[in-house]
């Protein structure tokens, strides 16, 4: 059976909240639990139902920075309750990203390139040794480590470039392909991904649009509209997309996806919490 992750990513405040209610609510004291894998982890057991996988930063000295940083990598089992320890990986990009992959027994995160940039890197598990699997990204924002067979989806942004677009890696040829590559206006806040209808999903928004809503605040001393937000839906074997929802006007904080149901936030000023919709796909 297909293992089943769910990668967990703090973009703000409002998402920690919402994220918080989704995945952990009605943890009870045994959540609390760490048990460190790192030093042993040929005993991880095949895992056969949902997990999210942790990103946590702490000064290696647990103090100041004199030290470095590190990043922890864990996973958190939904069904039993439990925090386990991956390893510890270095702190060296600018954004610090991992995702556990327990079916290959693989970290798939963001470690320092040549020649500055993030790039994509891929830790096993097993042996304890990294690859760099990329060669031309500057940052990478979310990585979705399989979406279909040997297929693993981010959403990154290519060295010399400035829009976040999806991008798919092809994990036996180690090739990259970009959709809509040429498309220099259109960004990528967040992806999704369902399990159960293969299908892929995206929040984009024009940076045009963004940039003439920030100039227009800025004229008017008012609190800046933001610009429309669009969810998409991608085969990752075609690459072929269709239009979900566009909100006018209205940031899309992220989503969910599962059987054809969509879980999106939205932001709430006035309670400065963010608000759910489930839409039907």
């Amino acid at each position: 059976m297909k293992s089943m992750i769910k990668h967990l990513t703090f973009k703000s405040i409002l998402s920690i909240l919402w994220l918080s209610i989704i995945f952990i609510s009605g943890c009870t004291n045994n959540a609390s639990r760490v048990i460190d894998l790192s030093t042993d982890i040929k005993n991880t057991v095949e895992q056969t139902h949902e997990y999210l996988s942790i990103t946590n930063t702490e000064y290696v000295n647990a103090t100041d920075p004199n030290d470095g940083m590190s990043i922890k990598v864990y996973t958190y089992d939904l069904h039993t309750k439990m925090l386990n320890k991956m390893t510890d990986l270095p702190y060296n990009s600018q954004y610090p990203l991992t995702v556990v992959s327990l079916a290959e027994n693989t970290i798939y995160y963001s470690g320092e390139g040549q020649n500055k940039g993030d790039q994509l890197f891929a830790y096993d598990m097993k042996t304890r040794k990294a690859k760099q699997i990329s060669s031309n990204l500057f940052a990478i924002n979310a990585i979705i480590p399989d979406v279909t067979e040997n297929t693993l989806m981010m959403a990154a942004v290519q060295k010399g470039e400035r829009p976040v677009k999806v991008m798919f890696l092809d994990k036996a040829t180690q090739k990259i392909s970009i959709l809509n590559e040429q498309d220099s206006d259109t960004t990528t806040w967040d992806i999704s991904y369902d399990l159960e209808t293969e299908k892929a999903y995206a929040i984009q928004y024009s940076e045009e649009e963004q940039y003439e809503q920030m100039e227009k605040s800025n004229q008017t001393q008012k609190p800046m509209v933001p610009p429309s937000h669009t969810i998409i839906e991608i085969s990752p074997v075609t690459k072929q997309t269709r239009t979900i929802i566009t909100l006018k006007d209205e940031q899309i904080l992220t989503l969910s996806t599962r059987g054809n149901q969509m879980l999106i936030a939205l932001p709430n000023i006035l309670i400065n919490c963010p608000s759910a919709i489930v839409w039907s796909i």
